[in-house]
C-alpha cells in the first residue's frame, strides 16, 4: 500500500513538472494558449489542464505539442537543472 502512494506522488510531481515545462516553452516562444492549441491540434482547455499538471497526456500528443513549439520531444521532457531529475533518462550504454 505504501509503494502505491509513493508512485502516485511521483506521478503528480511529474505531471506538475511537465506542466511547468509546457508553460515555460510556450511563454518563451511568445505564444498564447489559443495559438498553441491551433498549431498543435490540441484543445486550449486540454493545454490549460496539462499546464496545471492535470491530465494524462499521450506521447503522440506530446509530440504534436513539442512540434508546434519547435522543440524535439526530448527537449520538452529534459530538465534544465542538474539538481532536478529529468523526466527522461539517458539511454544506458
Amino acid at each position: 500500500m505504501f509503494e502505491r502512494k509513493k508512485c502516485l506522488a511521483s506521478r503528480a510531481q511529474l505531471s506538475g513538472r511537465l506542466g511547468d515545462k509546457l508553460r515555460e516553452a510556450r511563454a518563451k516562444k511568445g505564444l498564447s494558449r489559443k495559438v498553441l492549441a491551433a498549431d498543435s491540434g490540441v484543445s486550449e482547455r486540454y493545454l490549460a489542464q496539462l499546464e496545471a499538471g492535470l491530465g494524462n497526456v499521450s506521447i503522440l500528443l506530446l509530440r504534436q505539442i513539442a512540434s508546434a513549439l519547435d522543440l524535439s520531444l526530448i527537449d520538452l521532457l529534459a530538465e534544465d537543472s542538474e539538481e532536478t531529475p529529468s523526466l527522461v533518462s539517458p539511454p544506458s550504454s
